[in-house]
C-alpha cells in the first residue's frame, strides 16, 4: 500500500509506514534520488525508540478528489497516535509533511519525534554532502546541481549528520536510540541525517509540526523555496494544494456510479501525476520491480503514453496530451519511428531488442507504437479542433511517421518488428491494425491541410494494409485470425494462440465490432483468456508466463485486456440493459484496485493480490476511456430510447 503524489518534476512515493520510498526530481520517473534507504519516522518515549514499522497499526489513503495523502499510525503499546498529512505542492517543487502527534494517555509526558533523511543523489552513493545550515534551520544535501533543503516550522531541537552503509556503520538513525543526537553538523560521501523534535504533551493532547524539503538545481532556489514556504505558511500551501486538486477534478461530471467516478478521479491524477512537464508520459515510477530485475518501468512507451493521451482528451485534459505530442515531435527519428522507449529529458531509454536478427539488420522496434502516436493525435485534433498545432508539427512528426508506415511494408503486410508485448518478432495482427489506424489518421490530417498528394498515398497505404488483414491474417477454416503470420524473412508461421490484443485491435482499428466475423473472435477470446477462479479477468494470451501464477490458468489476468473486452462490450450493446456486461468489468476493476486507488499491471488470479509494477499509468487510462464511452452510450441510448 503506498501513494505517490507529485506535481511533473517532482514525484515522491510514501508507504504505509510513512516512509519515503521513491524521490524523483527534476522529471517524474528520472533521477531517483532514494536509493538504499527510506526516510523513517521514529517515535521516542519512555525510554525508548520506535520506528514506524510492522508494531504499528496504519491507515493509508488519499483525501478525497486530492492528491493529499493521510495516514493514521497508531501503537497502544506506546499509547501514541500520529496523523499524517502528505503533499506535493501543485506548482513549487517542495514536498510537505504536517505530522499530527497524539498522547492518548491519561498522563503528562515527553514525547520526541524523530525523522531521518537520506539522498542518494543522481542515484550514486558517493560524492553526496549534508550540512547543518543553522541561519535557515535547515539540512541540506547536494552533489553537483542536484540540492535539497530539509526544515521545519518548529526549529528543530537536535540533530545529526554522519556516515550510512560504510566501515558497517547502519547509519545516523542509529544515534537516535537513546533520545539525544550528536549534533555533527557535516559529512560527506554517502551520508543520512536525522532530525528530532522535543514534544512535552500534556494528557489527551497532540501537537503539530511541518515539516518540508524542498528541491532544485541551484542552491540559490532551494532557499528561495524555503523562504516561500516560511512566508506564506506550510499549512496555507498545503490548503492551496488540496484546493488546485480538487477544482482539477471538479470538470468531471459522469452519469455513473459514485464508486467508479471516484476511481476515474483518482485515474486521471495518477497519469497527471506520471505526465512530465516535458511531455513525456511515464509507464510506472514504482522502483519495486528493481529488486528483480534491475531496471524499471520508469520510461516514456510511446504506445502506452499514446492511450494515455487519448483518456486525458477523452477528459478534457488536452493541455497534457498536447505536451505529450510536442514530445514525440522531439524524439521522433529522422528515420520516422519511435524506438521503444525513451525517458523524460528526451534521450533514448534502455532495451533489449537487438539490431541484429537471424543473421540481418533489423529495426529494433514495435510498430504499432509510431502509428498509435498518429492514430492518438488525430483524437486529439477531433476533440482540440487546434489545427494551428497539427500545422506546426505536420512535417516533421505527421509525415515523418506516415511515410515510414507506407515504406515499412512487404506486399501489404507490415514488416516484421517486436510485438505489442516486446517479445515476439514478426508481422502481428495487432501491428498491422494500429498501422491501418494510423495512416488513417495521417490521411485524414493531409485532407484537412489539403495535401492530395500525400493524402491519396497515406489512403492507399491504409487500404492495401486492411485487404491484407482481411485477406492474409484471418483463417477461413477455423473463422479466427491469426496472431502473428510471419517472422523471419517472412517465413509462413500462421500463429493460432488466443491473444486479448488481436480482438481489440480488430474491433478498435478495423472491422465494425458488430460484424459477424468478430463474433467468434470475441467470444474464442472471452472463453479462453477468461480465469476461472474467484478473482476472474482476463489473461494477455494463452500460457502467459510473465509472472505466472498458477498453470491452471492461461495466464494472470490484467486490468488493460479486461477493460478492453468492456470496450467491446459496449460498442455491441443495442439497448441499456446490454450494458450491463461491461458495467461489472468497470466494478470488477474498482474493486481490485488497491486501497488507495492504485491500478497494476497484473492479478494474482488465485487471491486478487496486486502483481508487477503499481500503478501502471496504461491499466489506469484504460479504464478512463472504458467509463468514458460507457457513459456516453448510456446517455445515447437514454436520450433515444
Amino acid at each position: 500500500m503506498k501513494i505517490l503524489l507529485g506535481n511533473g518534476n517532482l514525484l515522491v512515493y510514501v508507504d504505509r509506514f510513512s516512509q519515503l520510498k521513491d524521490f524523483y526530481f527534476p522529471f517524474a520517473g528520472q533521477e531517483n534520488h532514494l536509493g538504499k534507504r527510506e526516510h523513517k519516522i521514529g517515535v521516542w518515549c519512555e525510554g525508548k525508540i520506535s520506528w514506524l514499522g510492522e508494531d504499528w497499526q496504519t491507515e493509508i489513503n488519499y483525501k478525497k478528489d486530492t492528491l493529499v495523502g493521510r495516514i493514521i499510525a497508531k501503537n497502544d503499546v506506546l499509547g501514541i497516535e500520529l496523523e499524517i498529512n502528505d503533499v506535493v505542492h501543485y506548482k513549487n517543487d517542495i514536498y510537505i509533511r504536517k505530522i499530527v502527534v497524539k498522547n492518548l494517555r491519561d498522563e503528562k509526558r515527553e514525547i520526541r519525534l524523530f525523522l531521518s533523511q537520506y539522498f542518494n543523489i543522481y542515484e550514486t552513493d558517493t560524492g553526496n554532502t549534508a550540512y547543518f545550515n543553522p541561519k535557515k534551520n535547515a539540512i541540506i544535501y547536494y552533489k553537483n546541481n542536484r540540492y535539497f533543503l530539509i526544515s521545519s516550522s518548529k526549529v528543530f531541537d537536535d540533530y545529526a549528520i554522519g556516515k550510512f552503509n560504510v566501515y558497517g556503520m547502519k547509519g545516523t538513525y542509529i544515534d537516535a536510540e537513546d533520545g539525544e543526537l550528536s549534533k555533527n553538523a557535516i559529512d560527506h560521501g554517502t551520508v543520512d541525517s536525522v532530525i528530532s523534535f522535543h514534544l512535552p504533551l500534556e494528557k489527551k493532547s497532540e501537537a503539530v509540526v511541518y515539516y518540508w524539503i524542498a528541491a532544485g538545481k541551484k542552491h540559490g532556489e532551494i532557499l528561495e523555496l524555503n523562504d516561500h514556504v516560511l512566508k506564506n505558511k506550510p499549512e496555507n500551501l498545503m490548503a492551496e494544494t488540496e484546493a488546485y486538486w480538487k477544482n482539477w477534478v471538479s470538470r468531471i461530471k459522469l452519469d455513473i456510479d459514485e464508486d467508479i467516478l471516484n476511481m476515474v478521479k483518482r485515474s486521471l491524477m495518477i497519469i497527471r501525476v506520471h505526465a512530465d512537464n516535458r511531455g513525456g508520459i511515464l509507464a510506472s515510477t514504482d522502483s519495486e520491480i528493481l529488486k528483480f530485475y534491475r531496471d524499471s518501468y520508469n520510461y516514456i512507451w510511446p504506445r502506452d503514453a499514446a492511450f494515455a493521451a487519448i483518456a486525458l482528451d477523452d477528459a478534457g485534459y488536452s493541455d497534457l496530451s498536447r505536451n505529450f505530442f510536442i514530445f514525440c515531435n522531439k524524439t521522433i527519428t529522422d528515420e520516422g519511428y519511435f524506438l521503444p522507449k525513451y525517458n523524460p529529458n528526451y534521450s533514448v531509454g534502455s532495451s533489449w531488442h537487438p539490431w541484429i536478427k537471424y543473421g540481418k539488420l533489423r529495426l529494433p522496434i514495435q510498430e504499432d507504437e509510431t502509428a498509435l502516436v498518429l492514430h492518438a493525435l488525430w483524437k486529439h485534433y477531433e476533440k482540440t479542433q487546434d489545427i494551428m498545432f497539427i500545422k506546426s508539427i505536420y512535417k516533421k512528426l505527421i509525415t515523418k511517421a506516415a511515410e515510414f508506415l507506407v515504406n515499412f511494408r512487404e506486399k501489404n503486410l507490415t514488416k516484421e518488428s517486436y510485438d505489442l508485448w516486446e517479445e515476439k518478432f514478426g508481422s502481428h495482427a495487432f501491428t498491422a491494425c494500429t498501422v491501418y489506424a494510423g495512416l488513417v489518421a495521417a490521411a485524414n490530417f493531409a485532407k484537412l491541410l489539403k495535401r492530395v498528394y500525400e493524402y491519396k498515398k497515406f489512403s492507399d497505404a491504409a487500404e492495401e494494409i486492411k485487404q491484407g488483414i482481411k485477406s492474409d491474417f484471418y483463417d477461413e477454416r477455423n473463422s479466427m485470425f491469426f496472431r502473428r503470420i510471419k517472422n523471419r524473412d517472412f517465413e509462413i508461421l500462421k500463429e493460432t494462440k488466443i491473444d486479448s490484443s488481436t480482438g481489440y485491435a480488430l474491433h478498435e482499428f478495423v472491422f465494425d465490432a458488430n460484424d459477424e466475423i468478430l463474433t467468434k473472435e470475441m467470444n474464442t477470446i472471452k472463453e479462453r483468456l477468461t480465469c476461472k477462479t474467484d478473482v476472474g479477468g482476463l489473461a494477455r494470451y494463452e500460457e502467459d508466463g510473465y509472472y505466472r501464477v498458477s498453470k491452471d490458468t492461461p495466464g494472470n489476468p490484467w486490468f488493460i485486456c479486461t477493460l478492453w473486452l468492456a470496450q467491446y462490450y459496449i460498442k455491441i450493446a443495442k439497448k441499456l440493459s446490454d450494458l450491463e456486461e461491461a458495467k461489472k468489468i468497470l466494478k470488477w476493476t474498482v474493486k481490485y484496485a488497491s486501497s488507495t486507488g492504485l491500478l497494476s499491471e497484473q492479478l494474482n488470479p488465485l487471491t486478487g493480490e496486486q502483481v508487477s509494477v503499481s500503478p501502471l499509468t496504461w491499466s489506469h487510462s484504460t479504464f478512463v476511456e472504458t467509463v468514458f464511452r460507457y457513459a456516453k452510450k448510456a446517455e445515447t441510448m437514454k436520450n433515444t430510447r
